[in-house]
């Protein structure tokens, strides 16, 4: 087992695939578009925070899911996703926080292992992929933010320091230019 083990399933790795497609087709702009509606959904979903922390791991390469708490943290977003979506859909920027929300799917799918094994090598590429398209766009984010703020302000998205310290985040595990 181990390194070797296929711990995504090829469907998941072809759907990861077509997202990073999906991805590479779009401008910066429209990177830095989705980095700032990706901010908003991680602000929405901060209570699954030892997930992001994960994300920030030191050693990438040496990973291995340690604990049963940590296969929790790192899967607890997906479970959530469909109450997350049909409360998404009820307010008009529902379309594009799903987007940001996806970002995040997408990525927490590149981190799926076994308890005690390292990170699917293939996955954790796909991952890096994900996150290189989308740092196409950091220096967008910040501008998009001001531009949701100015139209969805009204509404119950309030848009604050947090969202604009942390609009172009990327994960240090999967940050490429590091």
């Amino acid at each position: 087992m181990g390194l070797f083990t296929k711990l995504l399933s090829s469907p998941m790795k072809k759907n990861l695939r077509k997202y990073i497609e999906f991805l590479s087709t779009g401008s910066n702009e429209e990177m830095g578009q989705l980095l700032a509606w990706a901010t908003i959904a991680r602000e929405v979903m901060i209570d699954a925070e030892d997930a992001f922390e994960i994300l920030d791991g030191e050693a990438p390469f040496m990973y291995t899911v340690q604990t049963e708490r940590t296969i929790a943290a790192v899967t607890q977003i997906l479970p959530a996703s469909a109450e997350f979506q049909r409360e998404a859909q009820s307010h008009a920027y529902g379309a594009p926080l799903l987007g940001g929300f996806a970002v995040w799917k997408m990525t927490i799918y590149c981190l799926m292992g076994k308890k005690g094994e390292l990170l699917d090598a293939e996955g954790f590429t796909l991952g890096r992929k994900i996150w290189k398209e989308l740092s196409r766009g950091v220096p967008y984010a910040e501008d998009n933010l001001k531009m949701i703020d100015e139209m969805f302000g009204g509404y119950d998205l309030m848009i604050d320091e947090w969202h604009y310290e942390n609009c172009t985040y990327i994960p240090e595990m999967f940050n490429s230019n590091r």
